[in-house]
């Protein structure tokens, strides 16, 4: 039996991009722990452990994981229950972005937002969608490279 790998990439400081395969146990496990502090639902290991059902160690490995992976870092201590008290854990909103559209039938509209849905850039222009799918995905192109540089440039 073929084991099925995703692809995970980061661009490291020095702007290099590496690459790491993980099986899909892995990360179902990292998508499940990554949800759970993104939504607020949990934001210590010792929360994850109790909420997920998965054991102290995968939580310890996919916390890890996520922080080497930039999608979450540690924060002040939380409350003690008896013992040390646990590192709270955030989610990192700005650690990538996402290109979204929306082609209405006389206007598109484009936008660049965090991991958290906010927007952070956008731009609007009028738009026959009725030229047909080529030219839309080919225009949608041409405003998302003008839309990233605008973010890079700091111009709107």
């Amino acid at each position: 039996m073929q084991q099925k790998f995703y692809q995970v990439r980061k661009k490291s400081n020095v702007d290099q991009e590496t690459e790491a395969k993980l099986p899909p146990d892995q990360v179902d496990g990292l998508i499940a722990v990554l949800e759970r502090i993104r939504s607020g639902a949990d934001d210590t290991r010792p929360g994850l452990t109790l909420s997920s059902g998965l054991g102290r160690t995968v939580i310890s490995a996919r916390v890890s994981q996520l922080i080497e992976r930039g999608l979450i870092e540690e924060g002040e201590l939380g409350p003690s229950t008896g013992g040390r008290a646990p590192r709270r854990l955030r989610f990192v909103s700005s650690a990538g972005h996402v290109l979204v559209a929306f082609c209405g039938a006389t206007s598109i509209n484009v936008a660049v937002v965090d991991l958290s849905g906010t927007v952070l850039h956008e731009r609007e222009e009028l738009w026959d969608i009725a030229v047909g799918p080529e030219q839309t995905l080919d225009r949608l192109t041409e405003l998302f490279v003008h839309l990233t540089n605008e973010m890079e440039t700091g111009e709107q």
